[in-house]
This record gives structure tokens, sequence and C-alpha cells, in this order.
């Protein structure tokens, strides 16, 4: 990729401006995101939710990208971090998947939207070597995750309990003491940046810890 960014003139519109075209470019951009890793269906329910919302307007974090008025591309995002955006899809139509473009349509972004915190990998159209190219040059570096669970088939371990120290479910008015202890386990980790939503390291804990035990992300089972 050259080291000049290229000017393309990319435009970045509302779904709802074009309700036919940014549904077949956000069916298109959400089956090539889930495909990297699982089956295309997987990707119907994240599908009709967008398109109901592209249908109804409601499709705020996110727009259609243009080139001489023609379609050739779609960004979802989401709020919440303190830093900026976190780009969950980034799309270009294959012919209009090159280096030059995603850097264009990136630096666009950018521009009417501020700053992404995330951007997702696996770039449609760009090889390995060009998108760590692309991203290192804006200053980002790939991660992964990995999860660990119990093997199903195996029991669980007997519990274990230590003299002198109490076991008991979680009560409502241990709010503030589970947030000093979430401060604790995941404070300078990249897992707190992730998922940061306050600059203040102690709001953070307390706003996190707060909506989990609230039921924000479902019954909280203490």
């Amino acid at each position: 990729m050259d080291s000049a960014p290229v000017d393309l003139d990319l435009e970045l519109v509302p779904m709802s401006l074009d309700v036919s075209a940014s549904l077949a470019l956000c069916r298109d951009a959400i089956v090539a995101a889930y495909s990297r890793s699982g089956p295309a269906a997987d990707a119907e329910p994240r599908i009709a939710s967008v398109s109901e919302r592209i249908r109804m307007g409601e499709l705020t974090e996110g727009r259609m990208c243009r080139r001489a008025g023609r379609p050739i591309g779609a960004v979802l995002w989401e709020h919440g971090h303190p830093a900026g955006i976190t780009v969950q899809i980034l799309y270009l139509v294959p012919g209009e998947d090159r280096p030059a473009t995603y850097d264009a349509f990136l630096r666009k972004i950018t521009e009417e939207v501020g700053p992404a915190v995330f951007a997702p990998g696996g770039l449609v159209g760009l090889t390995l070597g060009e998108e760590e190219q692309l991203m290192r040059a804006r200053g980002f570096a790939q991660f992964s995750r990995s999860e660990m669970r119990w093997p199903p088939a195996r029991e669980p371990p007997s519990a274990h309990t230590i003299e002198g120290v109490e076991v008991r479910s979680v009560r409502s008015d241990d709010e503030a003491t589970i947030a000093r202890l979430h401060q604790a386990a995941f404070g300078g980790t990249f897992d707190q940046y992730m998922y940061l939503s306050d600059p203040d390291p102690a709001a953070d804990s307390a706003r996190q810890v707060g909506d989990m035990m609230a039921g924000r992300f479902g019954e909280f089972l203490g």
C-alpha cells in the first residue's frame, strides 16, 4: 500500500437514503463477517434486526458508502467507548475491496463519526498481509481471544472450602464491593480497555457492575 493516502471522493450517507441498496449491502456485509467464524446461517438474526431498523429509519449507527453516486460499501458501528466508536462491520463490494479504498473509507468514517477504537478483522477482499499493513499504518494491532470451558462430559470438581472463609450468594448491597473487586481483577488489562465506558477506572467498574446487577445483560444470578 502506498504511504500517502489516496483521495477517492467517497461519501457516507444514511441507510434510509436508499433502502433497497442498503438492505442488500448490509446482508452481504453481515454474511461475510459471520462466515469468517461460522456458518452463514448464523447471520440471519443479525440481518433481520439490521434490516428492520433500516426500513424503520432507525439505524443511526451505520452508513452506506458511495463513490460517484454508486453504492460500494457499508459500515455499522456502536458508541459507548469513551475513546471512540467500535466498528462492527466494514465492507466493500467486490471490485472496490482494495487497500486504498478501505483506507479512504476508514478515513472518511473518522472525519464524519470520530476515531475508531476497534475495527473488525478479515476485511473482505484483502489478504492477511494487506490487512495488516493497512491497519498497522492506522495504529491498529491484531488481537485474539480464547475461551476455556469445563468438559461437559466430566463431573464438576467437588466444592472446596477454606477455613475462615465464608462463601455465600451475592446480595444487592454487595454492589460497591463487587465493583472494587471488578476493578482489581480487570484494571490495566485488555479486557478493561475493550469494555471501557468511563475514563475513570473506579467509575467504569461501578457502572459495569451496576448494569450487570440491574439485569442489563439478562437476569443476574447472584
